[in-house]
């Protein structure tokens, strides 16, 4: 089988987080399996994919609607890693006004048009079918999937010391994962450091106590959560 993978950030080792993590996962079993899985990003789809038995979606916000429309002509399963239909990915309120929002007519489409929507656990299929009622009323096939990580690596580790009034965020500058959060909440509490990983932030003035160091290995995170007295959640504060 052919197969093509579609992801808002290139899929390679190394890079990315659970999105990435779980589409590496898959291509390798789909190599594995002795199948052939290219990847694709916003920045590359820009061709026909009749050539493909499968089109795999995984997170495609950043995906015109006409790269979209082409992708859905070939048979789809919906595997996303958050929340399609909300404009910030991941600020998702669940409330009646996200039944309206902008991003919910072409979720609604990839959703019914798909073969097989794979979510990642109960709570997040139940989220979605809070916008899309027809997951559940319409027999859409489902499955369940839980991202390819392994949460026992990210355990503290023995003789690495906590640095007091340090904070780690990984991702945490994205304005679509509320990254104007972050920044004001560590304006609003100059006694601790906040060491970010990951993509950056839009906004060019950073506070003076927040520190971008860019991406890092996920070989390297398990220490440096290790190292930090606290840690920020994308777009929340958790100290």
């Amino acid at each position: 089988m052919k197969i093509a993978l579609f992801n808002d950030l290139p899929v390679q080792p190394g890079f990315g987080s659970g999105a990435e993590l779980s589409s590496l996962a898959f291509m390798r079993e789909g190599t594995r399996r002795e199948h052939v899985v290219d990847c694709y990003t916003p920045q590359t789809t820009n061709r026909g994919f009749d050539s493909y038995d499968l089109a795999v979606i995984k997170n495609v916000t950043a995906f015109s609607e006409v790269q979209l429309d082409e992708i859905l002509k070939v048979p789809t399963v919906h595997w996303p890693s958050d929340y399609l239909m909300c404009k910030w990915r991941l600020f998702y309120a669940m409330q009646e006004k996200c039944k309206k929002c902008e991003g919910a007519d072409k979720a609604g489409d990839i959703i019914s048009q798909s073969i097989l929507n794979v979510f990642l656990s109960p709570l997040h299929k139940a989220a979605y079918e809070f916008v899309f009622p027809e997951i559940k009323t319409s027999g859409l096939n489902t499955h369940l999937s839980p991202p390819f990580v392994d949460p026992d690596v990210f355990k503290p580790i023995e003789g690495v010391p906590r640095e007091e009034n340090t904070a780690i965020g990984v991702n945490a500058l994205l304005d679509f994962k509320g990254g104007e959060n972050v920044l004001a909440y560590a304006e609003e509490h100059p006694e601790i450091v906040f060491n970010m990983f990951g993509g950056p932030s839009n906004n060019p003035v950073l506070p003076d106590n927040l520190l971008y160091i860019g991406r890092a290995l996920q070989e390297a995170l398990p220490a440096l959560y290790s190292q930090a007295s606290h840690y920020i959640e994308i777009g929340i504060a958790h100290v």
